[in-house]
């Protein structure tokens, strides 16, 4: 066995009988170092495999009941962000109105707008001035403001809500990771 798997097995044989998560890169990795010690005689009891994503969603789950949330697919993530793109240029955008309307540039402005948020600044903290060209952050920014509020008018959470639900959850309930 690795060092991974002998160090898994050994908390399996102290907390037996425990509920455990196995935090892993997936679930197929994490099924492959389960049967590894299985194979090795030893039992894994109460062992949940997790992903980071799913473990993070499990955290989030009741604030997110309680706000009558859900988690946005790529998907709508990507139909979000084009409509307002779309409505956005209608209404007047200088820099970004010139580009061409289309499921590439959709994408590129939902990955702009994930990276700002995954990089777990608050949407005030980035500004217009730390962009190359201030008015493409301008715009990029109330793009964001505007999809925002398109996932909250919806219901729906993107992931970087998720993992700051989920690190509140952890701040305030310690015990809620076993």
């Amino acid at each position: 066995m690795s060092r991974l798997t002998e160090g898994l097995a050994e908390v399996c044989r102290q907390r037996l009988l425990e509920e455990k998560w196995l935090l892993a890169p997936s679930i197929r990795a994490g099924h492959q170092w389960l049967e590894v010690i299985t194979r090795s005689g030893l039992p894994v009891a109460n062992v949940r495999t997790k992903t980071f994503k799913s473990m993070a969603l499990e955290l989030a789950a009741p604030e997110m009941v309680r706000r009558g949330a859900a988690l946005a697919s790529e998907r709508a993530g990507l139909v979000l962000a084009d409509g307002v793109f779309r409505r956005m240029k209608q209404s007047g955008l200088a820099y970004l109105g010139a580009l061409q309307a289309g499921e590439r540039l959709a994408a590129a402005i939902h990955r702009s707008i994930d990276a700002m948020r995954l990089a777990g600044l608050p949407t005030r903290a980035v500004t217009p001035d730390k962009f190359e060209v201030e008015a493409k952050g301008r715009e990029l920014l109330r793009i964001q403001d505007e999809y925002l509020d398109e996932l909250r008018a919806h219901g729906l959470v993107d992931y970087a809500e998720v993992l700051w639900l989920a690190a509140a959850r952890l701040k305030s309930d310690p015990a809620a990771l076993p």
